[in-house]
Parts: C-alpha cells; sequence; structure tokens
C-alpha cells in the first residue's frame, strides 16, 4: 500500500504532468503548422525541469531515486517514453524540413504579384503566412498600399508544393490544369461559391485567389453537423445539376472517372501503396484489408458505373476541409484540383461518409439522397441508379484517405488523424451497406 507521502507526491507529478502533456501537445503542434524549431528546445527544456523536479520530491530531497519503484515512479517512466516519442518525432520532422520548400519572402512575394497582376503593381507584400503544406503551398499575402483603399487586405497564393508523390500525381493527371480550367471556365457558370481568380497559370503552376478569411473552415476532424451537410448537399445538387447541362452544351475537357489512361495505371500504384499503409490506417486491419483488395480488383467496374450517361462535374474532394461556413451555411468551396466528369454521387459518398460521424450521416442520409433522386428525376435517375451509385462512391472514394496516408508518410509525418478518421468512417458505412 502506498504511503501518504507518496499519494501526495503521485498527486502533485500526476497534476504537473497533465499541464506539461498538454504545453508539448500545443508546442508540437505549433511547431509542425509554422515550422519553427524552437518549440524542440522548449520541450527539451521543460522535461529536463520535470525530471529533475520529479527525482527530488521522489528522494525526499535527496538525489537519487527510492528503490523500489513506486507507482508514482512508473507513471514518470510511462510519462517520460511519451516526451522522448515526441521530441524525436520532431527531430524527424526537422530533419525532412530542410527538404521543403524554402519560405516565401514579402520581396519575392511582392515581385510575383507584380509581375502576375499589373493592376496591382503599386501594391507590396507585407507579410506572409503559410497557410498549408499538405499537397501544395498555400499562402496568405498580406497587402500594403498607400494610394488605393480598393486594394484586398489579402489575397491566396497557390503554387507547386515539395512532396514528391503529390508532385506525381499532379503533373500524371494534371491536376493543376484541371483546377486552372475550373476556375477561369465553370466557376461563375456554375454559380457555385468558390473564391474569385486574380492570376492563373497551368504552366507556372500558380493560382492567386480571393481570400475569404472571414469565413470559418469545416472542422474535419470534429465532423459535420446535420445542417451543415444539408446546406453543403443541397447547393451542390444544384452545382451538378447544372453542370450536367454545361458538359451537354460544351463537352468539357474534363478527364471522366473511368478514364482510360487513369485506369490502366491507379490498381498498380493503389496496391503497392496498400502495401505500405494499410497496416498503420485501419483499426479494423481484417476487414480494411478484404475491402482494399476489393477495390482494386473492382476499380474498372466501379469507375464505369460512376461515369454513365449525363455526366456531371464533380468536385472530387468534397470534404469538410475543402469548405467555408458562416454559422451552418456553407459559403466557398475550395480546392478543385481532382474535378472530373462522373456521377454525381461520387461527391455526396465521399463528403457523406468521410467528412461526418456515423451519428450525424444517419440523422440526414435517407434526406440527401432524396434531394438527389428528387434533382436528377427528370433525367431519368431512378431511387435504385442514386444507392447504387452512392454505394460504388463510398468504395472508389477510399482512394484518397489511402493516397493522403501515403504522402504523409513520404514526408516522414506520421499519418494525421483527419486521414485515419476518414479512411475509418468509409469503412463503418460500407459495412452498414454490405450488412
Amino acid at each position: 500500500m502506498p504511503n501518504e507521502d507518496e499519494e501526495v507526491a503521485h498527486s502533485l507529478l500526476a497534476n504537473r504532468i497533465g499541464a506539461l502533456e498538454i504545453l508539448l501537445q500545443n508546442l508540437y503542434v505549433r511547431y509542425l503548422t509554422e515550422q519553427r524549431a524552437d518549440g524542440l528546445s522548449e520541450v527539451k527544456r521543460s522535461f529536463k525541469r520535470l525530471k529533475e523536479d520529479s527525482i527530488y520530491i521522489l528522494s525526499g530531497g535527496k538525489l537519487s531515486s527510492p528503490e523500489p519503484a513506486t507507482s508514482t515512479q512508473n507513471l514518470l517512466i510511462d510519462f517520460f517514453g511519451h516526451v522522448i516519442s515526441i521530441v524525436e518525432s520532431m527531430d524527424h520532422h526537422k530533419q525532412t524540413m530542410r527538404h521543403m520548400e524554402p519560405p516565401l519572402n514579402t520581396q519575392i512575394a511582392t515581385a510575383l504579384v507584380k509581375r502576375a497582376m499589373p493592376n496591382f503593381a503599386h501594391c507590396e507584400v507585407e507579410q506572409v503566412d503559410f497557410v498549408e503544406a499538405a499537397s501544395d503551398a498555400v499562402y496568405r499575402l498580406w497587402l500594403k498600399d498607400q494610394n488605393e483603399p480598393s486594394v484586398p487586405k489579402s489575397i491566396i497564393l497557390k503554387q507547386r508544393g515539395s512532396n514528391s508523390l503529390r508532385n506525381h500525381m499532379v503533373d500524371t493527371y494534371r491536376l493543376f490544369d484541371r483546377e486552372v480550367f475550373f476556375y477561369q471556365h465553370l466557376a461563375k457558370a456554375s454559380s457555385i461559391g468558390a473564391p474569385g481568380c486574380l492570376y492563373a497559370s497551368a504552366s507556372e503552376q500558380i493560382l492567386i485567389l480571393q481570400d475569404f478569411g472571414q469565413f470559418v473552415t469545416g472542422d474535419q476532424e470534429a465532423g459535420y453537423e446535420p445542417l451543415e451537410a444539408l446546406s453543403v448537399m443541397r447547393q451542390m445538387a444544384q452545382f451538378h445539376l447544372k453542370s450536367v447541362e454545361l458538359q451537354k452544351e460544351h463537352s468539357l475537357p474534363l478527364p471522366k472517372i473511368n478514364d482510360s489512361s487513369a485506369l490502366s495505371v491507379l490498381p498498380g500504384m493503389l496496391e503497392q501503396i496498400w502495401g505500405g499503409v494499410g497496416t498503420l490506417l485501419s483499426s479494423n486491419t481484417p476487414m480494411a484489408d478484404k475491402i482494399v483488395k476489393r477495390l482494386i480488383k473492382d476499380i474498372p467496374d466501379i469507375a464505369n458505373n460512376l461515369s454513365k450517361d449525363h455526366l456531371a462535374v464533380i468536385h472530387g474532394d468534397l470534404r469538410l476541409e475543402n469548405l467555408l461556413f458562416e454559422g451552418m451555411e456553407m459559403k466557398i468551396v475550395l480546392d478543385w484540383q481532382l474535378v472530373s466528369l462522373g456521377s454525381p454521387m461520387l461527391d455526396v459518398a465521399y463528403f457523406m461518409t468521410q467528412s461526418g460521424n456515423k451519428d450525424s450521416r444517419v440523422r440526414v442520409e435517407a434526406e440527401i439522397l432524396k434531394i438527389y433522386s428528387d434533382a436528377f428525376k427528370p433525367l431519368g435517375y431512378t431511387e435504385s441508379r442514386i444507392k447504387s451509385e452512392y454505394q460504388n462512391g463510398i468504395f472508389y472514394s477510399l482512394i484518397i484517405p489511402i493516397f493522403g496516408a501515403a504522402s504523409d508518410l513520404q514526408q516522414g509525418k506520421p499519418i494525421r488523424p483527419l486521414v485515419l478518421n476518414a479512411f475509418n468512417r468509409a469503412l463503418e458505412a460500407l459495412d452498414e451497406q454490405v450488412n
């Protein structure tokens, strides 16, 4: 039985450890998102102080630890292991940062803006904020113009990143070309909420877009609220319906989901990647392995099911992280690099299953399928077709978190929780469909 002194020491250290774990987590997140090295030394200093304080408390003021090991010491041992793993992760990330694109400074950003947009020639970029690094390099540029109050306070610059796997995909499937095409030819015609495009160059792989910092990005990890999902799907149903007309009128130069060049390499690439990430990606590995192997085998049939008549323009990566909200109302859809032609149910399936928890999805799933059934009924869509393409869409959209996991590992980072959540949410929905 622990004595009273040990219980007091244990309680003191447990409280200290809890507070320090929060500090460590915040420092680590700041380190990864801001790419700053100062968090690493701060963590190490905190770790050293805690270790010294712990030995002092446990030894009753002496410099050596008591024997035998107590429950408090075991608590410390577990925590020290946790700290060490965090520090090692930060050290490893520090090494990988050397291979990332150099930070964009204000001088380079100013020159780029003036070259790309002559009407902004009188502007200066006074601050550059790095927005994200999961795929492309995205920056918020803060502008300064003493003479022109109409100049926006900030704009968004999107350009090619440094992730080799991601860049291979960008080049192979011409993703920048597709996004540029969307902004130049479809954004206004389709009436969907999208950033205004100030400059676009597929050859340079640069986009300069209107900034909507006043809106809030959807919470991918927490998942959508039912009202958020209904707002997204009602607007997307109208976008998809309008895009069918645009495709019939103009034969849009976008790839179909069953594009032969993609299907010729996709199964083999997916099989190779799954072999490397499968055991890390799912909490239910046997079930996941069975489903993904079925996906690899059936990709051509699934893609053909999602590429029948009345093709719509689909976003291809419709998730909360790519959506901006005001309250529960969706305002802006971002990141159109995967735009293509196919069944609108692919967007529906991907969003519904990978951006929402089961409880929220179940509450609105039937209503959303009915929204699409009613909207596309004049085009000959039956309820059975809606449901069939919805199920195939769930299968097909598993590809995205699998590639996302591979991209994280290729950068020397652990798989992001939002990728793990998306994959396992989809597995859960597929299990319901099958059973």
